[in-house]
């Protein structure tokens, strides 16, 4: 029986990632790393901040102001955030009302900052909806490790076969196996690759056929 979904939250609960991709492109572009864009961004998408700077030190050196470039990104974040809006996801917030009326728990598991999440959930006003938040920077290793999954479930007293896996990305969804829960994949930007795939339950189009879904697994 499935008493918890995990949720991602760029690319999954927020229509975000088509802004993170244009501000990496803004960085990659001002790195002379244009090159390397398109291929980054797989190995990149679902991890953590500091994983991401190993990342860039292994393509510019240990000497790469990794700091400098966050905040110039964090710049053009906000500024498109301001200029395009913050747009939820389809099914968003009405799938967490639903899940809830089920007896459903419901927590952000993110490899996205403290603060940004922050910001994010207040300004979109779904912040509540939320019965754990798991921000970046949480656990040891970031996703595709499955640490996040693993923590948030030990925090809202379930086991890892008691929960469903809401991701949008490669490294989301093969943490979500990694964890032993069962994966929807609901694709935002980004094919998976056949490994991902297989670690695939289902993959409806949106998030709102997810009651569904986790009605199907209450009544096996």
């Amino acid at each position: 029986m499935i008493k918890a979904v995990l949720f991602d939250m760029d690319g999954t609960v927020f229509d975000s990632e088509k802004i993170y991709r244009k501000a990496w492109f803004a960085v990659f572009h001002k790195l002379g790393l244009d090159a390397y864009y398109e291929d980054s961004m797989r190995v990149i998408t679902g991890r953590d901040h500091n994983e991401i700077g190993d990342y860039l030190r292994s393509l510019l050196g240990h000497d790469f102001d990794y700091e400098a470039i966050c905040r110039y990104k964090t710049e053009v974040i906000f500024d498109l955030v301001e200029r395009e809006g913050l747009v939820c996801k389809p099914g968003v917030p009405e799938v967490f009302d639903k899940l809830h009326e089920m007896g459903v728990l419901c927590a952000l598991a993110s490899a996205t900052n403290a603060g940004r999440v922050e910001k994010f959930l207040t300004a979109s006003g779904i912040k509540a909806y939320f019965d754990l938040i798991v921000p970046g920077g949480s656990v040891p290793h970031s996703k595709p490790a499955p640490d996040v999954f693993l923590f948030a479930a030990e925090k809202l007293g379930v086991t890892p076969c008691e929960c469903l896996v809401a991701e949008d990305s490669e490294n989301g969804v093969l943490a979500g196996y990694a964890a032993g829960m069962k994966v929807v994949f609901v694709k935002d930007l980004m094919d998976l690759t056949k490994e991902a795939n297989a670690c695939v339950w289902k993959a409806p189009p949106t998030l709102e056929s997810l009651p569904e879904l986790v009605r199907s697994l209450q009544n096996e």
